[in-house]
């Protein structure tokens, strides 16, 4: 008797359905093949989507990296810029070159503390609040303020909104990939299931060396269960009947 080694892996699933597929292409459908034709028609299509899965993985991988370096890099960039520019209005209030109620354009009261966004939607939060209410302000005859200039602001902005948009776009993708093989993992898994049974009763008769050649052909890691010997057990039910025969009344 075998028991499968099989620790649900997509790794073990993607061999296994190759050495399926390996099997099929030298035993055609018919009553000397192990899988009917849904087994079949699973193998063909999960074997492609774990195919694309593992190319899709791989790729992410070697990209994540230096797409997050990318982002990580433009977030400290525009951040730095729209820190600077509420730093800039606080020193040239604190110079007497802007007046005390500037603050009161951008919803702030001076002394104020500087904005700290913490991550990509804070920060874009923060820089939309500067744009409306700097293009109020200046709407109504406030100038423009330099070092850094709104513009410059806006263009590193800009540049960090696209990235983090991709980021976005990454993720539920990623999410959507996740969710879609949760069920070709599950499909697999009972195909595994049902092959490694189908092939045990195939091959019960044969020697456990002669089993274990064709179980690793189909792809299976299996280990040999020796089964404990049944004299403890015997001796266990000898000694119980034993016991209830004392029980017995003698009158």
């Amino acid at each position: 008797m075998e028991k499968l080694i099989y620790r649900h892996t997509d790794v073990e699933r993607l061999e296994l359905l190759r050495s399926f597929d390996r099997y099929l292409r030298e035993n055609p459908l018919g009553e000397d093949c192990l899988f009917a034709e849904y087994q079949f028609n699973i193998t063909e299509e999960n074997l492609s989507v774990f195919e694309k899965f593992r190319t899709y993985k791989e790729c992410l991988r070697q990209q994540e990296e230096a797409f997050n370096n990318n982002y990580n890099n433009l977030f400290g960039k525009a951040k730095t810029f729209v820190v600077h520019y509420y730093m800039s209005m606080h020193m040239a209030i604190e110079r007497g070159e802007l007046p005390v109620d500037i603050t009161s354009w951008y919803g702030l009261q001076y002394p104020f503390v500087i904005p700290n966004p913490r991550n990509g939607e804070e920060l874009l939060e923060t820089a939309a609040h500067l744009f409306e209410c700097d293009s109020n302000r200046v709407a109504n005859g406030g100038r423009l303020l330099t070092n850094p200039n709104i513009s410059s602001v806006k263009i590193w902005i800009e540049k960090f909104d696209d990235i983090h948009k991709e980021r976005m776009y990454r993720q539920n993708l990623n999410k959507a990939e996740v969710e879609n093989i949760d069920y070709i993992r599950d499909t697999t898994d009972k195909l595994i299931v049902e092959i490694f049974e189908a092939a045990s009763e195939r091959y019960a008769d044969l020697e456990f060396e002669e089993r274990l050649k064709l179980m690793n052909e189909l792809g299976f890691n299996i280990q040999q269960v020796v089964r404990k010997p049944r004299q403890r057990k015997q001796e266990e039910e000898a000694q119980l009947k034993a016991e209830a025969q004392l029980q017995i009344p003698l009158f």
